[in-house]
């Protein structure tokens, strides 16, 4: 928790240093700052203007338009999709959406043990079968993720998953056969020989002291 707080906070901090985007600088109307970020980039001339010529044309809005005349036209916009030429392929697009959710891996991995069972397997083995058939499904997305993407994000959560894998294996052999409730116990225990301990009683939590006889 301390070193994911200290990442989220250094990222915050980080973001302070991060120049505006020279799109969103034409689009609030100033120029020279935006001309002034391209400039960071390190481009040639030619560059810059072409960079901010595209950047220009692609607005969506006018430069003084106010904000609520903004989301005004975005929603006008955003009607149109639900106007009469596009209305059945909206809905037939918010269908193969909504299935495409139902469908994840999350559905599979609930709903699966329960047509396992269904089918009279064991608990256990449709509990089994359930997990196999989602890491197949892994199995066979993963190469093509792999052959899709570039070197970056999707390496850096590959690399983040391994070492938190790691971790989880150092700490493996010291909760390795125990429940959670025990596990939670042990930590409220040795806690308490330092600091004490929290004990509830009804809706009221009330410190207590733990004492050693001499």
């Amino acid at each position: 928790m301390a070193f994911a707080s200290f990442l989220a906070f250094s990222f915050a901090a980080l973001c302070a240093l991060v120049p505006p985007s020279p799109r969103w600088l034409l689009a609030k109307g100033r120029v020279k700052e935006a001309r002034a970020v391209v400039g960071q980039l390190g481009l040639d001339p030619e560059e810059q203007e072409e960079l901010l010529a595209q950047s220009s044309s692609g607005l969506e809005h006018a430069v003084d338009v106010s904000l609520v005349e903004s989301l005004k036209q975005t929603f006008a916009e955003f009607g149109e999709a639900f106007s009469p030429p596009f209305r059945a392929r909206t809905a037939f697009g918010c269908f193969i959406m909504a299935f495409q959710q139902l469908a994840g891996i999350d559905g599979v991995l609930y709903y699966a043990p329960i047509l396992f069972r269904e089918a009279g397997l064991s608990s256990e083995k449709a509990t089994f079968l359930a997990s196999g058939l989602a890491n197949y499904i892994v199995a066979l997305t993963t190469p093509v993720l792999i052959a899709k993407s570039t070197f970056g994000a999707y390496y850096f959560f590959a690399f983040s998953t391994l070492l938190c894998t790691v971790m989880i294996a150092m700490f493996m052999y010291e909760t390795k056969g125990h429940s959670l409730e025990l596990i939670e116990q042990r930590y409220l225990e040795n806690r308490a020989k330092a600091t004490g301990r929290w004990a509830v009683e009804g809706f009221r939590l009330r410190r207590l002291r733990v004492t050693t006889e001499t």
